[in-house]
């Protein structure tokens, strides 16, 4: 469903530099006829992402005072969607929300997340359920009461070309002459799987450089962990890792990496659509991804895509060593 000319309140856990922030910003920027209201209740320093638009604001909310606040939102300020991700509970609550429609969110590909969240989500509160992809469609429509899967609709995540474009900066990101840049985006968790990147990394020759992109981490064990990961297959000194970039940083570093034949690698486990794929492609950056989840869905979206096996790491190191200079 369309909005225009509206008032859309969103809310979810995180106010981070994570693929939801991706999501939430082209969102805002593909829609400046519409006012969108944005509520986290942890700060983990996005908000700036959000101050060079005027159609936003950003609200930071404790906790225990988000179910009150939103419904109180939703009765002053006649929203025409309240969005809401990662939270069922929250979801659940909100009865008197007046002629507000209510639209639950999945950007996760993980069938454990999806079932957790299913199991408390009342579904007749709801009246749309919103996923990125046909494949995560699927998936959902599986896992509800078969009554309820009309519920499901596909809103694909937008990719804002302004930013990610073929033109515009490379910067000189103080890498050494001769080197060839290995993208990898995400957080270092099991389904991001950089310990695939790191070991690919390895069976490589010394002119490809790992550089790795990750938003704010809760704690710094999975740090550590990534970090003696690296050790342990010896290529601590051929990685980069760079943390909180602004959407415009990271489509620079793509292009960089475009113009001294790089790539973008993704090593993920599942993909509810592949953010970090469609916008490297979209800067003229070739990408190659464990087939999995969505990601056969952007081999229609820009640039050239190259698919392997999940777990091949032997086959994604070929691919990558075979690739010519430019």
């Amino acid at each position: 469903m369309t909005v225009t000319n509206s008032r859309i309140l969103t809310v979810y856990p995180n106010c981070s530099m994570g693929g939801m922030m991706t999501v939430y910003r082209n969102r805002v920027v593909s829609e400046p006829a519409n006012h969108h209201h944005l509520v986290f209740f942890k700060d983990f320093g996005a908000s700036s992402v959000y101050d060079q638009f005027p159609n936003t604001r950003v609200d930071i909310v404790k906790k225990e005072r988000l179910a009150p606040y939103v419904e109180l939102a939703a009765l002053e300020q006649h929203y025409a969607e309240i969005r809401i991700t990662s939270l069922p509970e929250l979801s659940n609550l909100l009865k008197n929300r007046g002629s507000s429609r209510l639209v639950y969110e999945f950007h996760s590909s993980d069938e454990t997340v999806l079932r957790k969240e299913l199991d408390v989500l009342a579904l007749s509160n709801i009246d749309e359920i919103r996923v990125p992809s046909q494949y995560l469609a699927e998936v959902v429509k599986s896992l509800v009461p078969q009554d309820f899967a009309f519920l499901v609709q596909v809103e694909k995540n937008l990719v804002d070309l302004t930013v990610f474009s073929a033109e515009g900066t490379t910067g000189t990101w103080n890498m050494k002459s001769g080197i060839r840049p290995l993208i990898w985006v995400g957080r270092f968790d099991k389904g991001k799987n950089c310990r695939d990147f790191v070991r690919a990394l390895s069976l490589l020759t010394p002119e490809f450089v790992g550089v790795v992109v990750v938003s704010m981490e809760d704690s710094p064990d999975r740090m550590a962990g990534f970090l003696a990961d690296a050790a342990a297959y010896g290529v601590s000194h051929r990685l980069e890792v760079m943390m909180n970039l602004a959407p415009a940083d990271v489509a620079s570093l793509y292009r960089y990496a475009r113009d001294r034949s790089g790539y973008f690698v993704s090593t993920s486990l599942g993909e509810s659509f592949g953010y970090g794929v469609a916008e490297s492609m979209a800067t003229g950056l070739p990408a190659i991804a464990y087939s999995v989840g969505a990601i056969e869905e952007r081999l229609s979206d820009w640039g050239s895509l190259e698919l392997v096996p999940v777990g091949d790491i032997e086959e994604l190191a070929n691919r990558i060593s075979a690739s010519p200079m430019m």
